[in-house]
Order: structure tokens, then C-alpha cells, then sequence
């Protein structure tokens, strides 16, 4: 535990960033005063910041531009080699990919889905935040089970703890439908 300089709160030491000039190797003040110190800061300086960061690119376009083209090589030789070497992986993720597509294409109501998914993946942030526990956002019937296959549509989804969505994997519930 140590006390925040700015907020006057006593705080596990989690929340505080490192520092290597102080004794105990952490700030005086806890990262979300921090976080406001910067905000603060910024927002005070932003134009001035803003014209440095425009001044820094126009002095070093040519440099940065350089930097891209002699490692573009270097990508395209780290891709290929991971492509080469994971052929497995991007197969399944392309599938997976090709099956939430064409789950989505045509079925219910888009915009709806959206909006529910959009408000399920917000609960289930705010659920593992409040209980601790991570929670995952879940189609009640799985997109690519073995013996059933479901949508990606708004009334196929629900919140649940993660470790339930894992033990369920790609089956079928009965009891859910």
C-alpha cells in the first residue's frame, strides 16, 4: 500500500507506475492522477504540441519514408515465412472468417444485430468488471457446432462467464433453446 501525493488516498501499489529515482521504485502519485496530469497538460499545450508533432514530420519525412521502404523487404520476408509456416492457422482463421460472414449475410435484422452486439460485448466488459470474473459474449448455438450450426444474429447471442463459454465450447445446449 502507499499513499497518492496528488489525491491524498492510500492505494495498492499496482497503481502506481514505475520510477526509478524513488525508493520504493514507484511514483508519488497513482496513475489515474497521472492520467489526469496529462490530460491536463495537453490540453493546455495542444496546439503547440500539434505543430511540434507537424513540425517533427516535415523535417523527418524523408527519413521515415526511407525507414518503411528498407524494411518493406523485411515484412514481406517475415510474412511469407509465417504464412509458410502456420498454413494451419490462417486456414482456420479464414474459414472462421468466411462462416461469420455468410452467417450474417441476408439473415434477421443487421443493424439490430449490430446494436446487440455492440451492448453485449459493453456488459460483458462492465459483468468483469464489477465480479471479477471475465465473461465472454456467446452464441447459444454455435456457429460451427458438429451436429447444428447457428447465426450470427442479434437473438443468438447472450453474456455468460468465460469459463462456462470455454467448458461449452462448439455444442449444443438443449436446455437453452
Amino acid at each position: 500500500m502507499k499513499f497518492c501525493s496528488r489525491c491524498k488516498v492510500e492505494k495498492d501499489l499496482s497503481e502506481f507506475y514505475a520510477c526509478k529515482r524513488s525508493k520504493d521504485g514507484k511514483n508519488s502519485h497513482c496513475s489515474a492522477c497521472d492520467k489526469k496530469l496529462r490530460q491536463a497538460y495537453y490540453a493546455k499545450n495542444r496546439e503547440r504540441l500539434l505543430e511540434q508533432k507537424k513540425q517533427y514530420y516535415v523535417e523527418n519525412r524523408q527519413a521515415i519514408k526511407s525507414y518503411w521502404d528498407a524494411n518493406r523487404e523485411k515484412k514481406k520476408e517475415y510474412d511469407s515465412k509465417y504464412r509458410s509456416e502456420n498454413t494451419d492457422k490462417r486456414v482456420y482463421y479464414i474459414a472462421r472468417r468466411r462462416a461469420l460472414k455468410s452467417k450474417t449475410m441476408g439473415y434477421g435484422d443487421v443493424d439490430l444485430t449490430d446494436l446487440v452486439m455492440k451492448e453485449a460485448a459493453y456488459i460483458s466488459k462492465a459483468r468483469t468488471e464489477v465480479t471479477g470474473v471475465q465473461h465472454h459474449v456467446d452464441h447459444v448455438v454455435p456457429l460451427r457446432g458438429d451436429t447444428v450450426c447457428g447465426f450470427h444474429v442479434w437473438n443468438n447471442l447472450r453474456v455468460i462467464p468465460a469459463y462456462e463459454n470455454i467448458a461449452k465450447g462448439n455444442k449444443l445446449i438443449e436446455e437453452l433453446l
